[in-house]
């Protein structure tokens, strides 16, 4: 694994992770920009809640306009939305980075990747070769990571073309980085819809869980409004995972049982 700086303010951590891990070419990035952006957008939650609303308070202080202005941009994409800070509020980024809230607020953000990717790079052996017995899929993409401060939560599939993950949350069980990584990066291969989440829960949130944890399912966790759904899907889900054809076949079978039910 390597560390290293990169222009353009970016922190990027590379991990190579082929048939082995090393075909999971997987990247993560703190840009700095995306970093300060979400973080106005979001309220924290668990660990460092009063220094994210200390930072916040004093970017709000600094320029109120330049905060409602990035605060409310309607593209939240990683990559829009960093260009749109350097495109459009380059200086008040550049005094924000200045201060010392925001070197603890970056320096909590590295202490997180940096944990979690030894979590990762410690998984990545047994959690890339369920992944790839149970979907069927090669993983042989380049993504990309962006990676912000845990205290506000993030996770989110942005780009199937050009492979863009945005994460960032307080574990809430063992290997929580492991399993959650591979939700998001499940729905690049899978089509946007809740049969296609339903699926990824159980394959992620639930199978991944429990073969690193030795824990069961049910009872499911992940979203709970796609539970019933999951129910329903769980004795195919269980036959499947016995002899897997792959997952995309999977979700077409569970389509077309959807499409034919009364």
């Amino acid at each position: 694994m390597k560390n290293f700086w990169v222009t353009l303010s970016i922190l990027c951590f590379c991990l190579i992770a082929a048939g082995s891990p090393k075909d999971l070419k997987i990247q993560f990035i703190i840009d700095e920009d995306y970093l300060i952006s979400y973080t106005m957008m979001r309220n924290p939650v668990g660990m460092y809640i009063e220094d994210v609303n200390q930072f916040k308070d004093m970017i709000w202080d600094l320029d109120k306009k330049s905060y409602n202005q990035i605060r409310y941009y309607e593209n939240h994409n990683p990559q829009a939305l960093s260009l749109f800070v350097k495109e459009q509020h380059k200086e008040f980024v550049a005094s924000i980075k200045k201060s010392k809230l925001y070197e603890n607020h970056l320096r909590q953000t590295q202490d997180y990747i940096q944990t979690s990717l030894k979590e990762w790079e410690k998984n990545l052996p047994v959690a890339y070769d369920f992944m790839k017995r149970i979907t069927g899929q090669e993983f042989n993409n380049e993504i990309t990571v962006y990676i912000t401060h845990p205290a506000v939560g993030n996770g989110r599939m942005w780009d199937k073309k050009k492979n863009i993950i945005s994460f960032g949350a307080w574990p809430q069980f063992d290997n929580y980085f492991t399993v959650y990584i591979w939700h998001e990066i499940m729905h690049l291969y899978l089509p946007l819809d809740p049969e296609a989440h339903a699926i990824i829960q159980l394959a992620t949130d639930n199978a991944l869980r429990e073969k690193m944890n030795g824990t069961t399912h049910p009872p499911f966790v992940g979203h709970e409004s796609l539970f019933p759904l999951m129910e329903n899907i769980l004795p195919l889900w269980q036959n499947y995972l016995a002899k897997p054809d792959g997952i995309e076949r999977f979700y077409l079978r569970i389509k077309r049982d959807v499409a034919d039910s009364p």
